[in-house]
């Protein structure tokens, strides 16, 4: 099994809401929406899943193809690093 590819922060937390997600990040009292797709990818974070099993979920939810799913995960990523919401390994 590949290692994680970025784990949430440890003042970050995430609740499901109306099938997206929202972030609050405790220390800057910002809070972050995640659609769908977005949210599918953080609860995989969360569970330390590797890129392969989150890709591969994603395939399976959204009938995706392996390059569209890897780049979703890679764009929101750094989207989240950028936000000091996630540390990557």
């Amino acid at each position: 099994m590949h290692s994680s590819i970025a784990v949430p922060g440890k003042d970050i937390v995430f609740t499901d809401f109306e099938g997206e997600g929202m972030i609050v990040d405790l220390n800057t009292k910002q809070y972050f929406k995640l659609n769908e797709s977005a949210a599918l990818i953080w609860r995989n974070l969360e569970r330390a899943k590797s890129i392969d099993e989150i890709v591969a979920e994603l395939q399976s939810q959204y009938e995706v193809t392996r390059e569209h799913a890897t780049s979703s995960i890679q764009r929101l990523l750094e989207k989240l690093a950028a936000n000091n919401l996630v540390q990557t390994n």
